[in-house]
């Protein structure tokens, strides 16, 4: 709920709905890849999984590293009294 709650969702129900969701949705997945596992086997399975969390972390940093730059961007030009910049993640409610 912290992260939550720093992302900006602070009406407590929306959390809670959110962390239903969450948990459902890693449940599911959880038991697709049980089944999956007799299907595919366990080192297809293992490689695409590690490959699956390599490409979603490098996106992740890119992502983080841009929003660090533009804010230094931002700090630095608006520092300069030139023009201010910000970034900001909407997130739906």
């Amino acid at each position: 709920m912290r992260i939550l709650s720093q992302a900006g969702i602070t009406n407590t129900r929306t959390q809670t709905q959110i962390q239903v969701i969450i948990n459902c949705w890693s449940f599911v997945v959880a038991i697709a890849g049980s089944f999956m596992l007799d299907i595919i086997g366990r080192r297809p399975q293992l490689l695409s999984c590690v490959a699956g969390m390599v490409v979603t972390l490098c996106v992740i940093g890119g992502l983080i590293k841009g929003q660090s730059v533009s804010q230094s961007v931002s700090q630095s030009v608006s520092k300069k009294g030139r023009f201010s910049q910000t970034s900001t993640i909407e997130v739906p409610h």
